[in-house]
Order: C-alpha cells, then sequence, then structure tokens
C-alpha cells in the first residue's frame, strides 16, 4: 500500500464559502507531498477557487446536480465515476442532501468514508424537509463524523455523536497572519474606496438567505439616516444580489452602500472598516467572524451563532434577531469603535491553520491505517 493518502472532497461548487475557503486553507498548508487532494462538485460553473485547486495539483470532476427526479442517473454517475477512479482512500463530503447515495457506493469500492457538517440548518421550506430525510442514515453511514463545532454536530447527526468515538471537532481555522490588522492597508483602501473620514460597517458572505441581508441593510437605513457618515461595505455575491440592489436603489442609499463582489483581500478591507455586523439566521460557525477577530475589529453578530466562534470576548457583541433592528441600531451607534488588535492573543486560540491541521492529519490517517 502506497504512503500516499488520497482524498476526494465533495461539494457543490468550490466558491469561497466558509467551509470552502477553511478547506482551501488546510489544502494550501498540508504535507501534499503525503496527502492528495481531489474534488467532485455538482455545478459546471467554474468555482472561485477552482483555478488554485490546479495550481496545487488537484483535479475537479463535474457530478450531475442531483435532483429527486434524476436519482437513477445521479447513482449511475457514481457508480461509474468510482469504478473508473479506483486510487481514492477517504471520501469526505461536505454537501447532505445527497450524501447517502454516494456513502453507499462509496462503501461497496472499500472507500473509507467522512461526513462533515458546516451548518446548523437546511433553510426553510418543502426542499429542506426532504434534505432533512435524506440526512438521517448519515451518522450511521458514515466512518468518520466532522463538524465545525458542537452545535452542527448535533444538528447533523443527533446528541449521541458527541459521545461516539468517530466525531471529531474541527474548527474552521484560517491562515491567520493574511488577517492581522495593517495601518498601512487601512490608509490605502479607504483613499481607494473614498470612504475616508465614514464609519465604515462591513459584511462578508455570500448573499443567500442564511446571511440576512435584509435584516442588515435595514439596520443599515436606520443607521444612515440618523447619520449619513455611516457607509456600509457589502463583501460577496450571490442569488440574492438583484434584491439587494434593489432595496439599496430604492431607499436612496446607492452613495453609502458599496457592492464590492467576491475578493481576495478580506484582510485589508477588514482593516479598512470600523465595525462588522453578521446578523446570520443560522450557521454551523460562521467563518468570517473568526477572520474578523483575528484582524481586531469591533463585532456585532446574531445571537445564533455558536460560541465557539467567540475567540475574543470583549470584541464580539451578540444580539438578538426576533425583536427587530432597534437594538442593533442602538448598540452600533453607542460603540466604541476604536480599533483594538490582540493578534497575539487570536493565535493561541486554536483558529489558526497550523493547529487545525494537525487533527485533519489525525483524522485521515486514523482512517488510512485502521
Amino acid at each position: 500500500m502506497s504512503d500516499m493518502i488520497r482524498i476526494l472532497h465533495v461539494f457543490g461548487i468550490m466558491n469561497r464559502g466558509g467551509a470552502e475557503s477553511m478547506l482551501m486553507n488546510i489544502y494550501e498548508n498540508i504535507d501534499r507531498d503525503k496527502y492528495t487532494f481531489d474534488f467532485v462538485v455538482h455545478s459546471d460553473e467554474k468555482g472561485d477557487f477552482d483555478s488554485r485547486i490546479k495550481e496545487l495539483g488537484g483535479h475537479i470532476y463535474r457530478c450531475p446536480k442531483f435532483s429527486m427526479n434524476k436519482i437513477f442517473q445521479y447513482k449511475k454517475w457514481w457508480k461509474c465515476f468510482l469504478r473508473e477512479h479506483n486510487e481514492f482512500n477517504i471520501i469526505h463530503s461536505h454537501i447532505r442532501s445527497s450524501a447517502a447515495i454516494y456513502l453507499r457506493i462509496a462503501k461497496k469500492n472499500n472507500i473509507k468514508t467522512i461526513v462533515h457538517s458546516h451548518s446548523t440548518s437546511n433553510g426553510t421550506g418543502f426542499s429542506s424537509f426532504v434534505k432533512r430525510l435524506m440526512q438521517l442514515p448519515l451518522f450511521r453511514m458514515a466512518d468518520r463524523c466532522v463538524a465545525c463545532s458542537d452545535e452542527a454536530a448535533v444538528w447533523l447527526f443527533g446528541k449521541k455523536v458527541l459521545n461516539s468515538k468517530k466525531y471529531y471537532l474541527v474548527k474552521n481555522s484560517i491562515d491567520a497572519n493574511k488577517f492581522a490588522f495593517s495601518q498601512s492597508a487601512r490608509d490605502f483602501y479607504r483613499k481607494d474606496l473614498e470612504i475616508d473620514g465614514r464609519i465604515v460597517l462591513i459584511h462578508v458572505g455570500r448573499f443567500h438567505e442564511a446571511k440576512n441581508h435584509m435584516f442588515l441593510l435595514n439596520i443599515f437605513k436606520d443607521l444612515y439616516y440618523q447619520n449619513n457618515k455611516y457607509c456600509l461595505l457589502l463583501v460577496g455575491d450571490g442569488e440574492l444580489r438583484p434584491d439587494i440592489e434593489w432595496f439599496v436603489s430604492h431607499y436612496k442609499l446607492s452613495e453609502a452602500v458599496k457592492l464590492l463582489g467576491v475578493r481576495d483581500d478580506i484582510g485589508n478591507l477588514l482593516s479598512a472598516s470600523d465595525i462588522f455586523v453578521f446578523p446570520s439566521k443560522w450557521e454551523g460557525l460562521g467563518l468570517s467572524i473568526v477572520e474578523a477577530q483575528a484582524n481586531g475589529i469591533r463585532c456585532f453578530i446574531s445571537n445564533v451563532i455558536p460560541n465557539i466562534a467567540i475567540v475574543l470576548n470583549d470584541l464580539v457583541t451578540k444580539l438578538p434577531i426576533a425583536n427587530g433592528t432597534d437594538v442593533w441600531v442602538d448598540a452600533i451607534n453607542k460603540c466604541e469603535y476604536r480599533r483594538t488588535p490582540q493578534f497575539d492573543k487570536f493565535l493561541l486560540s486554536g483558529y489558526d491553520i497550523h493547529s487545525s491541521i494537525e487533527t485533519i492529519e489525525k483524522l485521515y490517517e486514523g482512517l488510512f491505517y485502521e
């Protein structure tokens, strides 16, 4: 048996989401002479990380998007794929809805399996109900159960997982040096973005229901109408972009809200900002919150965020979303947002990527030599 451990990661698409960014942090820093990462994605579109994956030596395989009315075609694709590609030792699944299908096929091909929970909700509606039903067997099927927080683990696998030898907690770690506060970056970006003299709020996240952008925009609208020195940077993109653009236009906020799209300079944008706002409806952890704390910026986050995401208590305030925006507006208006970098303290938290790599290597090696 070769000592090279070959892992196949399964995602929807490799865009700049929290789970995807976490995995790329690991891929950038893990020993690639010992571990190889390849990817199955459920999209024909090019992902934000596709080029970098190929530069690092990984392959990307495109699977047909799963739907209930094409379940037999989906099974056939996986059967053919794993028959043709017998090099993989481990399948590491980061999606839930169809995992039960390809994990069964992987078992028949003697491939070890990992299911990774990155969230605490499937959203709402009938599709979320169907996804929930399809997730039920995953605790029993997986050789290892991994989650970014205990809350995310219990949501997907049930309470029994916490006392199981199969369970691994893997924090959504970051390359902390990329997010350390930089005064020179702050000065440059504030001039470049024409935000000098403004009180700058920032949100980093895909434009998706979970991130609660409409709630965020209503907070900002009230702040701006009270004090037009406020401005808002929205970093990300997604299916809700038209709704966000309508809101900004309708409420005459175009001068104050900047939609920056998907970026790879998040650390510098955080340095240029004063307050990080993150009113999510649900999160497995919330990697952007961790990045913000590494930068030393003042953070206001929703009370659904798992406590494990809070690294530096004096930087973070939890607020409810159920009672409306007024409490957020009041708290932000009253806050002392002067920067208090605590980078050395952050490094001791276990959220730097080098700490998580030790856990990931133990996970992979344990399965490989089992």
